[in-house]
Order: C-alpha cells, then sequence, then structure tokens
C-alpha cells in the first residue's frame, strides 16, 4: 500500500490524479483504488507537513489534488518526507540496514533488535537474497556455523550499497545508522579536516558524512578494502595525497588498521567522496590536479583518458584549462565506476545521450580508445557519463554576474556539468554565474530538496524537454524582475 501511494505522490507533480488512471497503470479495481488515495489523504492530513503548508489532498469527482498547490520546494520537501517514512516503516529496509551494519549476525538477534519473530526473519532474509539476485551484484548471506550467518561479498560493493541504501532514501530528516551517531561522524570530519568541506551545499555535506559512516562501522566490524591495483594507488597517491594524509594520520592515530590498508582505505575513500561531492575542489584545482595525471606516462587508466581527448582535439577546440579539467573528472570517473563498481548501482538512462554530432562523433572517441573496456558490464555506464561530461565542459566559462546560481544533481551527478555550462553559454555572463561555492549562491538548481535560504529551481532530469523550457522561462523572469525590463 505504501509502495502504491508513493507512486501517487509522484504521480501528482504533473497535476491531478483521477482514480480511472490509477485503475489502468496499477491494475487496481476503483474499490482498492479509492481506499489508498483515502489512505493517504489521512496520513497526508495527519502529518506535520499539512500543518506546516496549510495545504490539504482533496479527492474531488474522483481526481485527487492537493489544495493549494505545492511550489516546487514543498513538493520535494513532501516527496522526501513520505519516501523517509514509509522506508523507515519498512521490515525490509530495517533488516537490510542491520545486515549492512552488523555484517555478522544470527537470526535471534535480529528478531530481537527489530522485534520480530524468528520465522518472519527468515522470510525477511529470503527477500533480500532475492534483492541481492535482481541487483546482479555479488553479495551473500552465507551460514558460519548453527546460529551465525554473514554478509559476504565484494567490500566495495557493500560499502556502495550501504551508502546508497541511506543517501538515496535519506536526505537528513533522520539519521539510519545505528551504531554510529551524526556527532561521532562530524567530530571524524573534523579531526580529518576537508579544506573544501565548506564549499558544499548541505546535501554535498550529509553525502561526505554517511561515506565516512560507512567506512568506519565496516572496520570497526574488521571489514577492510582489500589491495587495489598498483595503478589505482598510483593515481590516489597523486591526486588526493592532502586528503590522503589527514585521512592516513587519523586511521594510525586510532590504530584501526596497518598501514598497507590504511593507505587502500584512504584512496577508495577520496575516489568516492570526490565523485559524489563533486565540489570538494574547484575548477582550478582541478586543473592544477589533472596537470600532475598528465605527468604520470606509464599509467594505463591516464593514457587511455588523454588518448581519447586527444582524439577529440581533431573536432572540437578544447582550451589547455579545459584539457586537464577533462583528465581529472574522466580520471576519476573511470576509476569510481569501473574499478570501484559504482555501475552495479547505476541505472541506464538510454535517452540521456545527445543524439546530435557532437555527441556521435564523442561516442567513437570512447569506442575507439576504451576498447579494453568494451566488453565490461560497466561500459555503457562509463560511456553514458563520458559523453555528458565532454560534451558539457566544451561551453565558455562565464564571468562575473549578478545572479549566482549553484548546480547540484543527485541522481545522476554527470548532468551538473551540462546544464552549468549549457547556462554559461547561453546567457549573458552579466546576467548568470555559476558558482562553485554553495554559500555564494543565490539560486540553486536540483532534483532534489534540501537547500536553506535558497531560491530552487527543480530541474527533473537533462532529457527532460519541460525543465529545460521552465528553466529559460525562470531565468528569464528573475532577469525581468531585476531589471524591470
Amino acid at each position: 500500500t505504501q509502495f502504491l501511494q508513493m507512486k501517487v505522490l509522484k504521480e501528482m507533480k504533473h497535476g491531478a490524479v483521477s482514480i480511472k488512471k490509477l485503475e489502468d497503470e496499477m491494475d487496481l479495481t476503483k474499490r482498492q483504488a479509492r481506499k489508498i488515495l483515502q489512505n493517504l489523504m489521512r496520513e497526508y492530513d495527519e502529518s506535520e507537513f499539512s500543518k506546516k503548508t496549510h495545504t490539504s489532498l482533496i479527492l474531488d469527482k474522483d481526481e485527487l489534488r492537493c489544495m493549494p498547490q505545492l511550489t516546487d520546494t514543498e513538493y520535494l520537501e513532501l516527496i522526501n518526507i513520505f519516501q523517509e517514512r514509509y522506508f523507515a516503516e519498512s521490515n525490509l529496509y530495517q533488516t537490510l540496514l542491520y545486515v549492512l551494519e552488523k555484517r555478522k549476525f544470527s537470526v535471534s538477534d535480529i528478531a530481537k533488535y527489530l522485534i520480530y519473530s524468528e520465522s518472519h526473519v527468515y522470510k525477511l532474509l529470503g527477500k533480500l537474497k532475492e534483492l541481492f539476485q535482481l541487483l546482479k551484484i555479488d553479495i551473500r548471506l552465507m551460514k558460519v556455523n548453527e546460529t551465525l550467518i554473514e554478509l559476504t561479498g565484494s567490500e566495495s560493493t557493500i560499502r556502495m550499497l550501504h551508502y546508497l541504501g541511506i543517501a538515496v532514501i535519506s536526505k537528513g530528516n533522520y539519521w539510519l545508522f545505528k551504531t554510529i551517531t551524526q556527532e561521532e561522524v562530524i567530530n571524524l570530519r573534523l579531526s580529518i579536516n576537508f579544506d573544501h568541506y565548506q564549499n558544499l551545499s548541505p546535501l554535498g555535506k550529509k553525502r561526505i558524512n554517511y561515506l565516512l559512516a560507512v567506512s568506519f562501522i565496516s572496520l570497526k566490524n574488521g571489514y577492510q578494502i582489500q589491495d587495489l591495483p598498483s595503478e589505482l594507488v598510483e593515481l590516489g597517491e597523486t591526486v588526493y595525497k592532502e586528503e590522503m594524509d589527514a585521512c592516513l594520520e587519523k586511521l594510525t592515530v586510532k590504530k584501526m588498521i596497518d598501514g598497507t590498508n590504511a593507505r587502500n582505505e584512504c584512496i577508495h575513500f577520496a575516489f568516492l567522496s570526490n565523485y559524489f561531492a563533486q565540489d570538494l575542489n574547484k575548477k582550478e584545482e582541478k586543473e592544477e590536479l589533472g596537470r600532475k595525471l598528465g605527468e604520470l606516462k606509464k599509467n594505463s587508466i591516464v593514457t587511455k583518458c588523454k588518448k581519447l581527448l586527444t582524439c577529440m582535439i581533431d573536432y572540437f577546440h578544447i582550451p589547455e584549462t579545459i584539457f586537464y579539467q577533462l583528465l581529472y573528472y574522466l580520471t576519476n570517473k573511470l576509476v569510481t565506476i569501473h574499478h570501484l563498481e559504482l555501475y552495479k548501482f547505476m541505472p541506464i538512462y538510454h535517452d540521456a545521450l545527445p543524439t546530435n554530432r557532437y555527441g556521435s562523433y564523442i561516442e567513437r572517441c570512447i569506442d575507439k580508445n576504451l576498447k579494453s573496456y568494451q566488453n565490461e558490464p560497466s561500459y555503457n555506464h562509463i560511456k553514458n557519463s563520458f559523453v555528458q561530461v565532454i560534451l558539457g565542459s566544451l561551453a565558455s566559462n562565464s564571468l562575473k554576474s549578478e545572479h549566482k546560481v549553484y548546480v547540484e544533481f543527485f541522481n545522476l551527478p554527470e548532468s551538473k556539468n551540462i546544464v552549468e555550462n549549457v547556462i554559461t553559454h547561453y546567457y549573458n555572463n552579466k546576467r548568470i554565474k555559476i558558482v562553485e561555492s554553495y554559500d555564494h549562491a543565490d539560486i540553486v538548481i536540483s532534483d532534489t530538496h534540501g537547500y536553506e535560504d535558497k531560491d530552487l529551481f527543480y530541474f527533473k532530469h537533462i532529457s527532460d524537454k519541460d525543465s529545460w523550457t521552465r528553466l529559460g522561462s525562470y531565468f528569464n523572469k528573475v532577469i525581468v524582475n531585476t531589471y524591470k525590463f
């Protein structure tokens, strides 16, 4: 029921939802559809959100609508509140979080902790196995002895599932970790001292906190990232040296693991944190890091990315500054998506790739220079990400302007670059400026909520024509209101 009610809420973004539509799309009887809407109306009216926004769900002539209509910011907040609530109440989700945090446990442990019967726990563990199979990830629930069960598989994949299982559901209304507090994670982050942490939006800061929590819960339970390939170690030590030094010092002080594995842990964390929080380094710093990567003559990952960019110089004008920024971007994404196995959790957006001649040429260059990856299950995800990042980076940068815009996408981080550069390319740079620090912005463009004291523009997806149309209208309105045109 909660799953269907969530679908109804998401449909309401486009306006009223009719009972007939629910019957057709969800294969329900009219009575079942009406009951779902009535349950949703009751829960909505009892929620703090309804009281705060002074809104209600009204069923009129077999159509459900919100009165008065919600703003984009309110709608996103509503979706997040109900999504977190429904997942927090889900037996399966709570079992998944317990298993990911404990790693080794007995059925009686889960039954006591979650106040379930043991027979129900066995059913939930069976559903977890089905979930792992559905996701096609190499994670198993293995019997250790007569009483203990252990979660086994690729350590990087397990941590990725744990991080995404929290980050996708929670935007901060609930702290979903059970064995580490939010205060402990914040203190840990302060002790590691990320130089650019304060540049991040509230959502970006939460991502870093979640990654730290997952890493240190794993280490406390005795699970470590095993030996990374030498080329990844070389890249990590070249690009993320300052972050690694601070991280290594902290792990050494805590005496959590030996020096070799500490290095693996820090490299793994550095790549993930810079992928999920792309503004940890500013563009000038990314250029500098790209130049350092360019000096690695024997690293095959860097070599492939450089050859790919060189291939495109025949077709595009790529300034040296952009070339090295792209070298940094592509290297980080290739490592994270393929070598650290993020691809196992990435959807493929078939309509996300541009169909113009520029996109087609970039695809050909990728096919030519990443041949060794073409038979890998990660390849389509790499290609999707690369095309968007490269195409988005070819527009010119903006100069100082009146309205400062911060762009951040949660569901498809690569969209950030495209939207940023389309804005800088097509809008007068004396009117609109893209900024890399959240605090400097007065407008935020995002596909999620969680931003305070900023004007939020909800951008559904880069292939959504309505989002682009509304963005143009929005900026025109901003300029007209400011300059009284």
